[in-house]
Order: C-alpha cells, then sequence, then structure tokens
C-alpha cells in the first residue's frame, strides 16, 4: 500500500490512535481486524478506513509487526506529517502528543523548517501592511529580510499613526500550538533594536491550521529586560537568546485594526 493513499482529515487522528492503542498494549493484528469488524459503518470511520490507516502506521513505522503481534516503535519517522506540522495542523500536532513525541520533536520540526515557516509569517503581515495603509504609502513597505538578513529586522513600514516616522518589524513565526510562544533573538538583532528603541518591534505569528494569526507584539523594552547582562571583563558574550512568552504577556495588535 502507498502512503499517499491516506490523506489526513478530521477523522484519520482518532482511528490512527486506536490502533495505536492495539500496539501498545500489544495486541495482535488478527484482534485489531476483528475490533475493526464489530465497529458500525459510518462516514467517520468505516472498516476499510481502519483498516487502511493499520496498514499505513505499519508502512510508516509507528506500528512494528513482530510475527502477528503489532508492537509500537521506538523511533518512528515524522517525515509524512512534514506539510501538515509546517501549516500548524492541530490534528497533527494533537497526533504527536498523544504519542509522546510532540516536545521532543517540536522544536526540531520548527527549526528544521525555519524557513518555510518564516516566509509564510512574514507573507502575511506584509498582506496584512498593505491592507492598513493607503496605497500611496505602498513603496514605504519594504521587505528586507529578502535583501539582507543581517539587518535585525525583516520588514520596515511607515509609522502605524500616519506620522512620518518608520517602523522595524522582527517577524517571529512558530507553528507549534498553545497558549505560548518560543523564539530566538540574535545578538544583531538585540543590537538593532537598541539603536531604535521606540521604532523596532517583534512581531509574533502562529501558523494555525494553515492559517497564519497574529499571536501579539513585543517591543524593545521587553526585550531588553530579557538580555543576559555580561561580564565585560569576560571575553564570552552571548550570540542567541532563547524567549518564551504567553498570550497574557504579549501585547495587542491594535494598530492593524484586527480585534486584537
Amino acid at each position: 500500500m502507498k502512503t499517499e493513499a491516506i490523506k489526513f482529515n478530521d477523522f484519520w487522528l482518532p482511528l490512527a490512535l486506536v490502533a495505536l492503542t492495539f500496539a501498545k498494549e500489544k495486541k495482535s493484528k488478527g484482534d485489531y481486524e476483528a475490533f475493526c469488524q464489530r465497529q458500525p459503518r459510518s462516514r467517520k470511520g468505516s472498516l476499510t478506513d481502519r483498516l487502511k490507516i493499520c496498514a499505513h502506521l505499519i508502512e510508516v513505522n509507528h506500528i512494528v509487526l513482530v510475527g502477528e503481534v503489532m508492537t509500537l516503535s521506538p523511533n518512528p519517522s515524522f517525515q509524512w506529517l512534514d506539510s501538515q506540522l509546517i501549516n500548524g495542523d492541530e490534528a497533527a500536532w494533537d497526533f504527536l502528543k498523544e504519542l509522546g513525541f510532540k516536545d521532543k520533536i517540536g522544536r526540531k520540526y520548527n527549526d528544521a523548517n525555519k524557513k518555510k515557516i518564516g516566509e509564510k509569517g512574514e507573507q502575511f503581515v506584509l498582506q496584512q501592511l498593505y491592507s492598513f495603509f493607503p496605497e500611496n504609502k505602498h513603496h514605504e513597505i519594504i521587505h528586507t529580510s529578502l535583501a539582507d538578513d543581517s539587518a535585525g529586522y525583516d520588514i520596515e513600514c511607515p509609522d502605524f499613526e500616519m506620522g512620518n516616522g518608520k517602523f522595524f518589524l522582527e517577524v517571529k513565526t512558530t507553528s507549534l500550538p498553545g497558549q505560548d510562544f518560543t523564539f530566538y533573538i540574535s545578538r544583531n538583532e538585540y543590537e538593532v533594536a537598541l539603536t531604535k528603541p521606540n521604532e523596532w518591534m517583534i512581531i509574533l505569528i502562529k501558523l494555525v491550521n494553515g492559517e497564519p494569526k497574529f499571536f501579539g507584539k513585543l517591543k524593545y523594552d521587553f526585550i531588553d529586560t530579557q538580555y543576559p547582562k555580561e561580564d565585560t571583563s569576560s571575553s564570552v558574550s552571548w550570540e542567541s537568546l532563547k524567549v518564551k512568552v504567553f498570550e497574557d504577556s504579549v501585547e495587542p495588535l491594535e494598530f492593524l485594526d484586527l480585534g486584537l
């Protein structure tokens, strides 16, 4: 059976978890098939669906057959879920959570696909800015990171209050679900922010079921409280800072009038 035959959908997860429960309890494939035959047919899970899902989990090494006994693989591959995890598909992340792998591989997926995830967030912010500002201001919206990824920010745009100033936006994007947001800020980003404390800010974007959504914003003042204070007598300096915030600790984005 080909992996492509299985399509991720709204009833895939619970059916898959049933098959995995049988494997966790080391029951036989015959026991699982007998169980499936006893289940009432429904639009959200026919006998064929259940058998296909079990075969798929065996193919992608989530379930290992030892003779006829099903067991859970200690090191399953999740490559076949790449697109769903990158897009922030909640069911896909729930699947990993149920298997106990969400925390173990979540950051790795975000790190490995950082560029793809980041581009989605930046494009979303750009679209919102073009919608917010009148057309005669569009030429002042500059996607800086396309030409210079060392600028210390991703997007330059006009003052949100229609003044004559500029704002410099560093966009951080994640596909990990939840009420928290973890990101990294580089020393270069911090030092650029230091020179523009009133104009530089971080915009946090979460991908949820394929759709980018604003999580909030953080100004320089917050970042300034987070960075490690260095010993001036030491030659050791920090290069990257890990920051974790929750929804109630970030500022809403009133300037885009999105009700946040």
